[in-house]
Parts: C-alpha cells; sequence; structure tokens
C-alpha cells in the first residue's frame, strides 16, 4: 500500500496514483469535507471507483480518530453516523 497524504488526510492506496488519481482523490474529500454533492469524471480504466473507495474510506477514518463523528444507536437495532463537516458559510 502506498500512503498519500491529502488535505492533512492519509489515504491508504493499493499502488503508486497517477496524477489524476490524486486530484480525483482530493476532490472527492473536498466535497465530503463541505458536505456536497461532487460531480466528478474521468476516462474509462482510470480507477474511479478505487479512488472514490479508497478517498472516502479514509475520510471517514480521519472523522472517526478526530472524534468528529458521533455514532448514535437507534432502538439498539440501526446506527446513525453523524458527522461535523467543515463548512465555509
Amino acid at each position: 500500500m502506498v500512503l498519500i497524504r491529502l488535505q492533512d488526510i492519509d489515504v491508504d492506496f493499493p499502488y503508486d496514483p497517477y496524477e489524476c488519481q490524486i486530484e480525483y482523490m482530493s476532490k472527492s474529500i473536498s466535497a465530503l469535507r463541505r458536505g456536497e454533492n461532487a460531480l466528478l469524471e474521468s476516462p474509462t480504466g482510470t480507477g474511479k471507483t478505487l479512488c472514490l473507495l479508497c478517498s472516502t474510506l479514509a475520510w471517514q477514518e480521519y472523522m472517526k480518530q478526530g472524534n468528529r463523528m458521533k455514532v448514535v444507536k437507534i432502538d439498539g437495532k440501526q446506527t446513525l453516523y453523524l458527522y461535523i463537516l467543515d463548512c465555509m458559510y
């Protein structure tokens, strides 16, 4: 695994990423931080799914470690994750 640091978040990636993959992951992390939707595109075969999974899982881990995510149990059955987002207003 290759460790890539994007916006203070450590992203584990299975191989050396291309520049377009780094940019894709950075854009997805930016959208997650702001709580926004993102329309991301890249040509076929550039690893979009892998980039999205790696960056999203890294962001989730970052939120857990920094106590920026609160886990709430509902009736002991469902789990609700509440995120404190870096919103810019």
